[in-house]
């Protein structure tokens, strides 16, 4: 399984990045405001996806989504390069209001500020850790 760890600044200020994180178990994207997590979205499994959460065991974290969850007719492959991933910020009124993450060209996921948990592409359903990307 391969690993994966970027972090993306907003060009015009170091304020705002995103961190895409993929630890060979699952990927996740988290939004930061200076050093403050704001935002977070499971983006997808890369182990076997399991049938039952083990969300209360800390040792898991970041946990796996579990099959009820997880829209199985989406497949990401594991990323490797920067290069396949694109990020849209949209500000309004000098307000970060949304980040768009783009993987491959494909809508991904989307994180507001305070969205904990942002939308998934990959999700089927709304867990806590990742809402339904319609």
């Amino acid at each position: 399984m391969t690993e994966f760890f970027e972090q993306f600044f907003y060009d015009e200020t170091d304020k705002h990045s995103l961190i895409i994180d993929d630890d060979g178990k699952d990927s996740y994207a988290y939004l930061l405001d200076g050093r403050e997590i704001i935002a977070d979205v499971w983006l997808y499994n890369q182990a076997k996806t399991p049938e039952l959460a083990i969300w209360d065991s800390l040792d898991e974290v970041p946990f796996l989504n579990t099959v009820e969850y997880v829209n199985e007719n989406i497949i990401i492959v594991p990323l490797s390069d920067p290069k396949d991933i694109l990020i849209k910020w949209e500000f309004k009124n000098d307000e970060l209001e949304q980040v768009s993450i783009f993987i491959r060209d494909r809508l991904s996921a989307i994180l507001k500020p305070g969205s904990k948990p942002g939308w998934s592409i990959s999700a089927k359903k709304d867990s806590r850790l990742a809402k339904v990307l319609v």
